[in-house]
């Protein structure tokens, strides 16, 4: 599936009220896209984000339905599969697209929501860049918060807690 086909499924979940935008790293190459309303529920990522909500769909598309409700949105780093790549490659792929989710955080005017960097390398790779994103939108400040699934360490305060990002 092309990058067109990934934002036309995605963009029908578009919340009227952004409240937290979840990055990602790419569609996986399964085909199991977040968004594709004709997946299962069973299906890893939308599995693990219904659990974190403590969400029980009927189907994939009242599961899309609540997160849109509640003003989430996934938005993918790189609409290039990467998860079969390598190291080296995912990280240059994600990277080389970075300028592609700087316009897409734009265009779904996400400029006034939390990010939230879903999986360790999208905290590793992007972390550092969202100074750009500060920069280019004026802001102060942005919250970033680390990877999904650690709910338990959010609430602990550990390392994975939510922190702010500032230019200093």
């Amino acid at each position: 599936m092309d990058k067109d086909n990934y934002l036309k499924l995605r963009n029908k979940y578009l919340p009227e009220a952004l409240k937290l935008i979840f990055i990602l790293e790419s569609p996986p190459a399964s085909g199991k896209y977040f968004y594709n309303e004709t997946g299962k529920t069973t299906e890893p990522l939308f599995n693990e984000m219904m659990k974190t909500f403590h969400y029980k769909p009927a189907d994939k598309k009242d599961g899309l339905e609540f997160f849109k409700s509640q003003g989430f949105f996934l938005v993918d780093s790189t609409y290039k599969p990467v998860n079969k790549m390598k190291g080296k490659e995912r990280e240059a792929t994600i990277l080389s697209d970075f300028g592609n989710l700087v316009a897409d955080l734009e265009a779904i005017n996400g400029k006034q929501s939390p990010l939230v960097l879903v999986k360790a390398n999208i905290c590793r790779f992007l972390e550092n860049q969202t100074n750009i994103i500060i920069r280019v939108w004026g802001l102060t400040s942005l919250k970033v918060r680390p990877p999904i699934g650690m709910a338990g360490a959010w609430e602990r305060g550990g390392k994975d807690a939510p922190r702010n990002i500032s230019l200093t």
